[in-house]
């Protein structure tokens, strides 16, 4: 579709810049188009929130700029509804009501009423631009020791939450799902049945339309969403040795390179435990078949350890490139809320 400052004919889509922003609608005549909502920036405009698909003059439509008619390819010539229908459709939609700035605008208006779906040229812009910013959410919640396990998107992952022996696991992998599409909507907009979510052979679950990673644990969930590469990991300090054998040495010796273990003490869990998170971060945001822990260098750039004042007890740490981004929230409730938290350093003695 191309724009041009011709003589739009009965039926035609036009629009007019006001400002930064396009403001659109069907020709009738001279005297009628028929927009959702007067021209921004005027007086009418102004009067109320409750905006309606009204009648105005194309003058007054123009607010003396030069209007621009859609000319059409050949494609779209194919798709259009004719110019009079479009025109009476447009008609007989005066006085309607339900105008949205995002999702139903002048632009979706005047689309509909020529192609018969709404769309927004100006919408989908935003949001290319708003979902190509850095982005680095992290979100974190207490998983209730009474979860209504549900149905999840996509089909796979609920047969695999589904087919969960263990009742509480099933009731970690649900919630941590849940807490994934309340970040993917907090963050991006997403809806759940808009990803194509898949599992990799890896055993990673993936997406093309951003980049996520999650993990639960002795009552905690936690996801993180990232237009670049992410991972994250948690773990509860009260539990960790005793999942691990206990013996804070020898886990040490198992999981440390050789100049972690020249840095480490030997004598604090929590140090250790920083260094396991960090080194979970960074395999997750990764597409690897097997995590060797004792050859991932835990001090490198781009992975913050932290602890959240909201939730103790617990250490995540997260990496990913886009780390300058990061901003944390905590779920309770289906709400999600501004999280502060505490940076810790990588455990080194």
């Amino acid at each position: 579709m191309k724009w041009w400052p011709s003589e739009p004919r009965r039926g035609d889509m036009i629009r007019v810049l006001l400002g930064s922003v396009y403001h659109y609608g069907i020709f009738i005549d001279e005297d009628t188009v028929v927009q959702f909502g007067p021209p921004p920036g005027t007086e009418e405009y102004g009067k109320g929130k409750d905006l309606k698909v009204c009648i105005t003059s194309a003058d007054f439509f123009s607010c003396g700029k030069i209007i621009e008619t859609a000319v059409l390819d050949k494609k779209e010539a194919r798709k259009r509804i004719s110019p009079e229908k479009t025109a009476e459709t447009a008609l007989s939609r005066v006085g309607e009501g339900g105008y949205d700035l995002i999702h139903n605008n002048c632009e979706h208006f005047a689309y509909e009423c020529v192609f018969g779906v709404k769309r927004s040229t100006q919408e989908e812009d935003a949001r290319k631009r708003w979902n190509s910013r850095p982005v680095l959410d992290c979100y974190f919640a207490v998983i209730s020791d009474r979860v209504d396990v549900g149905h999840v998107i996509p089909p796979a992952r609920d047969e695999l939450i589904a087919a969960t022996a263990n009742e509480r696991l099933r009731a970690e992998r649900y919630f941590v799902w849940e807490l994934l599409g309340a970040a993917f909507s907090r963050s991006f907009g997403y809806r759940m049945d808009e990803l194509d979510l898949k599992l990799t052979s890896c055993g990673k679950w993936v997406c093309s339309k951003a980049e996520f990673s999650l993990t639960h644990t002795d009552g905690l969930a936690a996801v993180a969403v990232s237009n670049a590469p992410v991972g994250i990991d948690a773990e509860c300090t009260r539990s960790f040795s005793e999942k691990h054998g206990g013996d804070i040495a020898a886990l040490a010796d198992k999981m440390l390179t050789r100049r972690e273990r020249r840095e480490y003490d030997g004598s604090d869990p929590e140090a250790l435990l920083t260094y396991w998170t960090r080194k979970e971060s960074i395999f997750k945001s990764l597409v690897k078949p097997s995590f060797r822990p004792e050859r991932t260098e835990s001090d490198t750039k781009n992975t913050v350890s932290l602890k959240l004042p909201d939730i103790p007890g617990y250490i995540m740490s997260v990496h990913g490139s886009e780390i300058g981004a990061l901003r944390c929230y905590t779920y309770r409730d289906g709400k999600t809320a501004a999280a502060d938290f505490e940076k810790i350093g990588a455990g080194v003695g």
